[in-house]
């Protein structure tokens, strides 16, 4: 799965998401995740964020998507 997240070929991201729903450590959830979220791909952060639990970083994206709109629009 590195090697799909570490590409950052977007929308390779949900490529990555699929091979990870096949079985992969919560670390590997992670880096999904804020990679996703660095290349803006919200769906696919939430999700990651999600499957680890990191309400932190899904309270993050809330208020992004409150704040600017147009990060969801990507």
């Amino acid at each position: 799965m590195h090697e799909s997240v570490s590409c950052m070929l977007w929308p390779c991201c949900s490529e990555a998401q699929n091979i990870a729903c096949l079985g992969v450590t919560s670390g590997d959830w992670d880096t999904l995740a804020h990679a996703a979220l660095e290349a803006l791909d919200v769906d696919t952060a939430k999700k990651a964020f999600f499957r680890v639990q990191d309400l932190k970083y899904l309270d993050l994206i809330s208020s992004m998507e409150v704040r600017l709109p147009s990060v969801t629009d990507k």
